[in-house]
């Protein structure tokens, strides 16, 4: 991926065209253009974060919906619950299970101290689950209203188009439970998506009544 967004930008940087790759690679910061590497980065996270984590995404929802029937009528019957099951779905099944950091400084967290340098997992799967936060935490639903969940992550490692995907999914799935909305799942074992990092089924087979 790299290598063909590297290609990309080239062509954009010698012909320049109306869309983003060509903002980058224009982009000044009180006159200090972006470096190759921080174009390419940049175009290469914006990929993953719009096309692939929001694939996933909706392909979780999609396996929360078909999974939890009395949630799915619901929303089919009032499709105005559809934000409040987008955030439940984003606390009870991101797609974003962790991403690795390194320290920038000392930490002491419950007990345990981690030093600057030192690289940690944070794993939000994991965090969206903490019964501190979330009462019966295994539990999906969608009247819960979990704030504070880490489905788009947070602080300055926040998502930066958490206001796109939201709106992005909830008209996908307005629309789609106007032509299907009565779906199951067909399969109780699903083949995931190999990776730590990202989950999501890389097939969802549905039952359409």
């Amino acid at each position: 991926m790299q290598e063909y967004a590297a290609k990309v930008i080239a062509m954009r940087r010698a012909e320049p065209r109306n869309d983003l790759i060509s903002h980058f690679a224009a982009a000044e910061i009180d006159g200090d253009k972006l470096d190759e590497r921080e174009v390419l980065l940049t175009t290469t996270t914006l990929i993953m974060a719009g096309v692939e984590s929001l694939g996933g995404f909706m392909m979780m929802f999609a396996y929360n919906l078909a999974s939890q029937a009395d949630a799915r009528r619901a929303v089919v019957a009032n499709p105005a619950l559809l934000p409040d099951a987008i955030e439940e779905s984003l606390r009870f099944n991101t797609s974003a299970q962790r991403f690795r950091r390194r320290l920038m400084k000392d930490v002491n967290l419950h007990g345990q101290t981690m030093r600057q340098g030192d690289f940690v997992c944070l794993a939000y799967g994991a965090g969206n689950r903490d019964e501190r936060q979330y009462p019966n935490p295994d539990a999906y639903d969608i009247t819960r209203k979990p704030r504070g969940h880490l489905g788009f992550g947070g602080g300055v490692h926040a998502c930066l188009g958490t206001a796109i995907a939201r709106l992005a999914v909830k008209i996908a799935f307005d629309e789609f439970h106007k032509v299907v909305p009565d779906y199951t799942r067909v399969a109780d074992q699903l083949a995931w998506m190999p990776s730590s990092t990202f989950r999501s089924p890389l097939v969802l087979d549905l039952a359409v009544q």
